[in-house]
């Protein structure tokens, strides 16, 4: 949908491009700060932009709590409307079901429950200030992942324009894809996100971290297909059930068929070669409306107990 953007901007620097050294905060921006309350997240200039040549972008983990803070604008009495774009990377789930907060001009703050990945999209709040007052927007990040912010507004509207009970989101500008479809045998692993992407791209996809040449990359092993199912069996995996695998032409991320692990779980026993890799990765697709708890466990000969192998938990938002 349209919208018009004649009023004047009324914040500075509205697509973070005044970068500096992180402060003692942690904090790269020149005009914009943050705050990182628990956890173990990292403020970033973003290497993917909506426009302009650099964003913000906040990096999660586990238990993480921060927030993007916008400069603060001296307003007076009247209808405000702020607006920025999102863009998110692999974003989880927080205990209390919210992936993201955002708050402005009050001490409320909003849930935005937008978890996974998705490419830029357009939110807005609208709201009435009825006294003078400092002015200014936070957003936080309560999950894994990572969130982008760019090109935000702060302009006084006219009394028409309908007042919003929290952020509104827009469509998906575009989503988050690979230029060209990949080639499992001769894809390279971003070195900073981990996504694959094609060794002829000059920046990865997913991050716009800047991918290493030919020659880099051929001094480390070659990406190594594991399982891809394509012959339609469920080989190496064998189900801990009966039916609780199967294999089914649906949500394959490279090929035809994608495994389908309906309950349970899904082992692959038997000797592995993983000499010179470090680096493990798979798709996934969550078909149901909620998000799902997801275990991976690997063992080696020397494995004895829970003790002497790997145990990951991980959380799988929808889609």
């Amino acid at each position: 949908m349209p919208w018009a953007q004649s009023a004047e901007n009324l914040l500075p620097d509205p697509s973070m491009e005044a970068t500096q050294s992180p402060n003692q905060f942690g904090i790269p921006y020149a005009k914009w700060s943050g705050w990182l309350f628990e956890g173990a997240g990292v403020f970033r200039n973003g290497k993917v932009a909506h426009s302009g040549k650099t964003s913000a972008e906040m990096r999660g983990t586990q238990g993480v709590k921060m927030r993007l803070y916008s400069p603060t604008v001296t307003a007076e009495p009247g209808r405000y409307r702020f607006s920025c774009w999102i863009r998110g990377l692999d974003v989880g789930t927080h205990a209390y079901g919210l992936s993201e907060d955002v708050n402005f001009g009050d001490d409320i703050y909003y849930p935005l429950k937008r978890s996974g990945t998705f490419g830029w999209t357009r939110m807005e709040m609208v709201r009435d200030i009825v006294a003078r007052q400092e002015l200014a927007f936070r957003i936080g990040l309560w999950a894994t992942g990572r969130l982008w912010v760019d090109d935000a507004r702060l302009e006084r509207v006219a009394s028409t324009v309908p007042l919003t009970k929290g952020p509104t989101m827009g469509s998906e500008e575009k989503p988050i894809a690979p230029p060209a479809p990949l080639d499992a045998r001769r894809a390279v692993h971003c070195p900073d996100c981990g996504y694959l992407n094609m060794p002829d791209q000059r920046t990865c996809y997913a991050c716009g971290e800047t991918l290493g040449t030919q020659t880099d990359t051929a001094q480390t092993p070659p990406v190594r297909l594991l399982a891809s199912f394509e012959d339609g069996k469920t080989t190496p995996f064998t189900g801990s059930a009966a039916d609780n695998v199967s294999v089914e032409a649906a949500h394959a991320t490279v090929g035809k068929f994608a495994l389908r692990l309906n309950n349970g779980y899904a082992r692959w026993d038997g000797p592995q070669d993983w000499t010179g890799y470090d680096f493990f990765k798979a798709d996934a697709f969550n078909s149901d409306a909620v998000p799902v708890s997801l275990y991976i466990e690997i063992r080696d000969q020397s494995t004895k107990d829970y003790w002497t192998r790997v145990n990951y938990t991980t959380v799988l938002p929808p889609g």
